[in-house]
């Protein structure tokens, strides 16, 4: 997995030096994608945990500097009407913001949103995907805590020091993150970094085939609760696995 690429080297400068040739390359975009939700239930209600997480990531991202570093920042919001007011509040303006609707129970159609993007971008990109872990879950319940801890440590490995998660995927890697496991499922065949908190390179996420193309969303459709997990293992789906750098490989969730 850690086997590395050739790459050029990033100058503090901002610009890449091939070695061997000493041609001059601009750094590869960063694209952030973040999916979450606000409202819960019929009628909609306001889930509160949900909002306070979504205000801590985004104070997370630009005091990190990554939100400014950022070329694109992509939301995705399970909701509709009744979240617009909250996206736009919590939201920087260069968000751009998808509404997914309220059917929406996964993460799977800001997956979608990535593969969309990819189609019309050229050339390298560097994506983070994160998401509001833990929104559906009461704080203080020990699940609640868990998934706090949980995301709180992705997050650090992945914003406050996405230096250098950058810097790796410049040295090569194709993806990086926390909690990188291999050979899960009942069959050994899935592959993931536990949580959906991660970098890749837009060069190796190309290669993964459509998220449609999984049966358990042509069974249950792409917005299912059921087929929530797709998004957690899509990165391990294709042909071959990433070249993967692993931050933090302990227990989950303290």
């Amino acid at each position: 997995m850690d086997a590395l690429h050739k790459a050029p080297l990033r100058l503090a400068g901002g610009s890449n030096t091939d070695l061997a040739g000493g041609e001059t390359l601009m750094p590869a975009p960063i694209l952030i994608f973040h999916h979450g939700l606000f409202m819960l239930g019929d009628p909609p209600t306001l889930c509160e945990h949900a909002l306070k997480i979504a205000m801590e990531q985004m104070h997370v991202l630009k005091e990190s500097g990554l939100l400014d570093a950022a070329s694109e920042f992509h939301v995705g919001i399970n909701g509709g009407d009744e979240s617009h007011l909250l996206a736009e509040m919590v939201f920087p303006e260069k968000a751009q913001i998808k509404y997914h609707g309220l059917d929406s129970r996964s993460e799977n159609l800001t997956h979608v949103m990535i593969e969309e993007r990819l189609k019309t971008l050229d050339g390298e990109a560097y994506i983070l995907y994160e998401h509001q872990k833990g929104s559906t879950h009461e704080e203080s319940s020990p699940y609640g805590q868990y998934a706090t801890n949980w995301r709180r440590r992705m997050e650090f490995h992945c914003v406050t020091n996405w230096r250098q998660c950058v810097a790796d995927l410049d040295a090569g890697y194709e993806a990086v993150g926390c909690h990188w496991l291999t050979g899960q499922g009942w069959d050994k065949s899935q592959h993931y970094f536990a949580g959906t908190y991660h970098w890749c390179k837009a060069s190796f996420r190309k290669t993964i085939p459509s998220i449609y193309t999984r049966q358990r969303i042509k069974d249950s459709g792409i917005g299912a609760l059921e087929s929530r997990y797709e998004a957690e293992v899509i990165i391990g789906n294709g042909p071959r696995l990433p070249s993967v750098k692993n931050y933090y490989s302990g227990a989950i969730g303290t």
